[in-house]
């Protein structure tokens, strides 16, 4: 029996307008001129959000950024991780606390998708597929992730840059050099919003999913 891979169908997130994205960039406390990394996943420890607080810090000073998680604990286990990560951003100077927002837990990600500048996941195991990842990417975001997984098939080299999971130097040198390459962020994230779409455009999975139908053999 020959096998087919038929991936997530993911939508584009609908499109924003310039001055209701400063707008709510503002409502949200980033300038013009901050560079925002978002992450927007479940409050579970091997997403990695823990990763990310540990490399922002590592972040040159002088350097634009601000950065967004999105999300909220659902039972007591998750509660506990994010008071250890409330705990530890904290615990930061203030030049450094002040820069990182709990958003809580959401029902626009998609638009936040549209108001952020790059999107980071470093995750400690494989995606099982990266739903909030394909948003990114179809939002022209450019990515930082953990190269195993679902989330590894998702991104090459043109629209993001994978590293080791738990490797917090990785992650900062890759959000230091997009947060402070223009043109490089701007160009993986133009390529990422087509490698998104060609992986998972519903109206594709669907079509996918009806040839392998007609393939099947009628019992």
């Amino acid at each position: 029996m020959p096998g087919r891979i038929i991936h997530c169908p993911v939508s584009e997130p609908p499109p924003l307008e310039a001055g209701r994205r400063r707008a709510l960039r503002a409502d949200l406390g980033a300038n013009d001129d901050d560079l925002v990394v978002l992450m927007a996943a479940r409050f579970e420890r091997w997403k990695g959000h823990e990763v990310l607080i540990k490399a922002v810090q590592r972040l040159p000073g002088g350097t634009r950024w601000r950065l967004w998680i999105a999300g909220a604990p659902q039972n007591g286990q998750e509660q506990r991780y994010a008071g250890e990560l409330a705990a530890a951003a904290s615990a930061l100077a203030p030049a450094l606390r002040e820069r990182i927002s709990f958003l809580g837990e959401r029902d626009d990600v998609p638009t936040l998708m549209r108001l952020a500048d790059l999107y980071c996941q470093p995750n400690l195991k494989g995606e099982p597929f990266g739903i909030a990842i394909a948003e990114a990417m179809r939002s022209g975001l450019p990515c930082v992730i953990s190269g195993a997984g679902g989330a590894a098939e998702l991104l090459d080299e043109s629209s993001g840059i994978a590293t080791a999971p738990g490797d917090v130097e990785a992650v900062a040198d890759a959000l230091h050099r997009l947060i402070t390459d223009h043109p490089l962020r701007r160009a993986m994230g133009r390529a990422a919003a087509p490698r998104a779409a060609r992986l998972t455009d519903p109206a594709g999975r669907l079509q996918e999913f009806a040839e392998m139908l007609d393939w099947a053999p009628v019992q």
